[in-house]
């Protein structure tokens, strides 16, 4: 932690300040969701490594199986918080996935990078990157997803959607109210078509 007597370079604040000297001092630290291994929980979730020389990890949100021969499909989900916030182990980013796992049905990977400035905001890619080309066996199934969707010539549709007099990640902060309840139904509408 820095002390007041030195000079900020970037004021952050609420979140963090970068010194001069180049110390960080972080402001206001995740609250961490824990882990779930219950097999009856509605969602599952496991912390991974994906590369232990950078220290990448992921934390992986597994829905309850009912139907045990039933392919589920794989999303890769690149949290927000302008590459310098955040952590899928944020109660905010875990309990977002959670409730699209649940309600969705699909698995979730969601990436845990570097983040800057301790790290060039070139890490967040590199990272995002080693997660889509992960060797583990999830890999497969993924790259498999792809090439069946790429060969099955799909033509899907593309959606935006503004959330007026809203501020960014205001479905965190207030995931019950009416608009971010719409914009997990959009969501989920989106991952459930054509299944």
């Amino acid at each position: 932690m820095a002390s007041n007597t030195e000079e900020a370079a970037v004021d952050m604040s609420p979140f963090f300040i970068l010194y001069k000297d180049g110390s960080i001092n972080r402001l206001r630290p995740d609250v961490n969701a824990p882990l779930c291994d219950d097999p009856q929980a509605p969602v599952r979730s496991k912390d991974v490594v994906i590369q232990p020389e950078t220290g990448v990890s992921a934390r992986l949100f597994l829905p309850k199986i009912t139907d045990p021969n039933r392919k589920l499909p794989l999303v890769i989900y690149i949290h927000g918080g302008a590459f310098c916030i955040g952590s899928p182990r944020s109660i905010f980013f875990h309990s977002f996935i959670s409730t699209l796992v649940e309600k969705a049905n699909f698995i979730a990977v969601s990436v845990d990078y570097r983040l800057a400035p301790e790290h060039p905001f070139s890490a967040t890619y590199e990272d995002s990157w080693a997660a889509f080309q992960w060797n583990d066996p999830l890999k497969k199934g993924a790259m498999d997803y792809y090439e069946g969707l790429k060969k099955s010539e799909w033509k899907g549709e593309v959606d935006i959607m503004e959330t007026k007099g809203e501020g960014h990640c205001f479905h965190f902060f207030n995931p019950m109210s009416e608009k971010a309840v719409t914009i997990v139904d959009k969501l989920v509408g989106f991952l459930k078509q054509g299944y």
